[in-house]
């Protein structure tokens, strides 16, 4: 019994590890989105746009790609917690 608790303690930082890396992947994408697009939040400046407005508008586009991303898991989710016995009687239960 002690074997699977140890191995449940292995995947957990496992995950956590995952986790990790894929929030520090999504903050570099994000940020070198915004320095590719300096030129762009340059250009709202220029026409007018106050700074509040840039930084609304960056806000709305990380809260639309999080909702989408929401979204998706949200679906992920539903989809494994309706199929999660056939998937596990399938990939390990011959």
């Amino acid at each position: 019994m002690t074997t699977i608790f140890r191995i449940k303690e292995i995947l957990d930082l496992a995950v956590a590890i995952v986790g990790t890396a894929a929030v520090l992947a999504l903050v570099l994408v994000f940020s070198l989105s915004f320095r590719l697009r300096e030129q762009e939040l340059q250009t709202n400046f220029e026409i007018g746009a106050s700074r509040g407005t840039t930084a609304r508008l960056l806000a709305a586009e990380l809260l639309l790609l999080g909702g989408a991303s929401a979204a998706c898991i949200v679906g992920v989710l539903v989809v494994l917690d309706r199929f999660s016995a056939a998937i596990v009687r399938g990939l390990f239960v011959t």
